[in-house]
């Protein structure tokens, strides 16, 4: 597959789920493409524990910033 370095846009239909395989951490969400609703799938995410531990505070302050974002409408 060829290297892009374009982002795609996805977005979670439902609650992802995150399961522990062995050392790894595997998140795994049904999605539909942003601009093709029509479009399903469901992705998997298979992390290092150490990549499994950056995004996880990584989203912990991003969570904090949406939630005031929320209450501001």
């Amino acid at each position: 597959m060829a290297k892009s370095d374009k982002l795609v846009d996805l977005v979670a239909t439902h609650e992802p789920e995150t399961t522990a395989e062995g050392e790894t951490v595997v998140v795994t969400a049904p999605v539909v493409f942003a601009n093709d609703p029509d479009s399903a799938g469901q992705i998997r995410l298979s992390l290092t524990i150490q990549q499994a531990a950056y995004l996880a505070a990584q989203i912990q302050p991003a969570l904090v910033i949406a939630r005031v974002h929320s209450r501001g409408k």
